[in-house]
């Protein structure tokens, strides 16, 4: 998060507004924690490396790319489509290959208006030579926002010229960088959200709900949420034909509502 605002009774640390500065030192701290980190881990690779391990050799070789980019103070780029290359990677737990947006804490007149402000844009050009995206986000307006009722929160954000909440875009931001879809159950004394990586089968997604439904997984009934508010309800969709079946290989898709057959 970097300061997009200027108040006289709020002293920024450098002793003036520069969020593009900010942006700045704070990639520098994490590339210089990411390269001592590399350092660290070079001696024990290389006579890894030495036994003709092939994983050990890649890792290496890695290594030493990595340290490299970070050196010359770049953002790391590595073959993403090897997938052995991606797990040695995760595997370091480098701050640089994380997915990663900024929050630009601005003001309220700079919430609607916000490309315009002079500081911005030298913030989102900056944050554009690392490949990050800037959501701008007002704490004032949202600390007001979450007292209002929903109706009175419209009115409000229509007033300020704004059809979305700041935490509303860093929510889904963070969701779509890290992959991640919601699905849904829901029954009559509870309706729940959970939350799984795009590309999760079913049983691995009825694990999240609890380990017995993954472990005796028979079959999944399932719905779009889209189709199921339409129709009026569960059983509602069902009369309408819009309720599936599906098996072990079902990979979920992001709004669906299920409910899990199993036996342990």
């Amino acid at each position: 998060m970097v300061r997009v605002f200027d108040h006289p009774d709020v002293v920024h640390v450098a002793g003036k507004v520069d969020p593009a500065d900010d942006l700045e030192v704070i990639l520098t701290e994490l590339m210089l924690a990411d390269l001592e980190m590399l350092e660290k881990r070079r001696d024990k690779a290389a006579k890894l490396a030495r036994s003709n391990d092939p994983d050990a050799k890649l890792e290496f070789e890695l290594i030493k790319d990595l340290a490299a980019q970070l050196a010359e103070g770049r953002r790391v780029e590595f073959d993403r489509d090897n997938p052995k290359a991606v797990e040695l990677v995760k595997n370091m737990g480098l701050f640089s290959t994380m997915p990663s947006f900024i929050c630009a804490n601005t003001d309220e007149a700079g919430v609607a208006d916000f490309r315009h402000l002079a500081a911005a844009r030298q913030l989102l050009d900056k944050a554009a030579e690392y490949h990050l995206e800037v959501i701008p986000v007002c704490a004032k307006i949202e600390d007001e926002l979450g007292q209002l009722s929903p109706d009175e929160a419209q009115l409000f954000m229509a007033e300020l010229g704004i059809t979305e909440t700041g935490l509303s875009k860093v929510i889904q931001t963070g969701y779509r960088l890290l992959d991640y879809l919601t699905f849904f159950t829901a029954g009559p004394m509870e309706s729940r959200a959970w939350t799984v990586t795009r590309g999760t089968p079913a049983p691995q997604a009825a694990g999240k709900i609890h380990t017995d439904l993954c472990r005796g997984f028979i079959r999944m009934e399932t719905v779009s949420y889209e189709d199921m508010v339409s129709a009026g309800g569960w059983n509602q969709a069902q009369a309408a034909g819009k309720l599936r079946i599906e098996g072990k290989d079902y990979i979920m898709q992001d709004g669906d509502v299920i409910h899990v057959r199993f036996s342990v």
